[in-house]
């Protein structure tokens, strides 16, 4: 019994390296989507029906020693990805609405440097064959009213910043909030299509800790969107993210 466990131990680590080393070693292939897996809904495959098990790590945004100094930042950014892929790291996550990488400074309007930053992470990660899940936003209220959590609030969304939001739940439910996303979602189909790089796209970071609206607005709008966005990338995942799976209480919104 010893030996056979043994034996199936080894199997295990020999398929997983194995695995690993072609995904290190093998450029992206434009042919090639992540999808997941037509034989078994618990894993991931290739279009051409191979596995992916994707390895790596939640970057976010690079330190906040680097934030103001973009060079900097990149050195910092490829001395990660270089090591994530030396140690056969294949995926790596960002938001794109943390403050590095935030391209709507102003409600609507888009600023090309930090698009240009985006442009240059991604390149960095194919030319270090890592798959990206791109997570499109975070925020959790529009006033410290709502939320005191300074680093979840998107401040250029109220109307005291000359937004046209006076709330979290202005933003889910009103026509003109919607499209602030929507708009927004547009804009990087436009410049970035449904490139094989990106693992998945994922709408928000754990959208239920938003503060305030009730459930049937929260799922309503996922719904609505989780549809929208997979329209315009077709070819890509399209996902969403909920809070620690820790408690009771938590339990059904998962069940949905």
């Amino acid at each position: 019994m010893k030996v056979a466990h043994l034996f199936l131990i080894l199997l295990i680590y020999w398929s997983m390296v194995n695995c690993s080393d072609r995904m290190e070693n093998e450029p992206i292939n434009a042919a090639r989507y992540i999808e997941v897996s037509p034989d078994n809904p618990s894993y991931f495959s290739f279009s051409d029906g191979s596995s992916y098990i994707p390895v790596g790590i939640n970057m976010i945004n690079p330190s906040g020693r680097n934030g103001e100094n973009p060079d900097s930042a990149f050195n910092e950014i490829e001395l990660w990805m270089k090591n994530l892929a030396e140690n056969r790291g294949n995926y790596i996550r960002i938001w794109l609405s943390q403050s590095f990488w935030d391209i709507e400074e102003e409600a609507g309007k888009y600023s090309e440097e930090k698009a240009q930053r985006i442009d240059r992470f991604i390149e960095m990660a194919r030319r270090y064959h890592l798959r990206i899940k791109i997570t499109f936003e975070h925020f959790r209220s529009v006033t410290l009213e709502e939320n005191p959590q300074r680093w979840a609030t998107k401040f250029a969304y109220h109307t005291s910043q000359g937004g046209p939001l006076d709330s979290i739940r202005q933003y889910l439910t009103s026509e003109e909030g919607q499209q602030l996303f929507l708009n927004k979602i547009d804009y990087y189909q436009k410049r970035y299509g449904s490139d094989t790089l990106f693992f998945g796209l994922e709408l928000w970071n754990e959208m239920n800790a938003m503060k305030g609206p009730e459930d049937s607005i929260f799922f309503a709008w996922n719904e609505k969107m989780l549809s929208e966005v997979k329209k315009r990338f077709p070819k890509n995942l399209v996902m969403q993210s909920l809070g620690s799976f820790d408690s009771e209480n938590v339990r059904p919104i998962y069940k949905r």
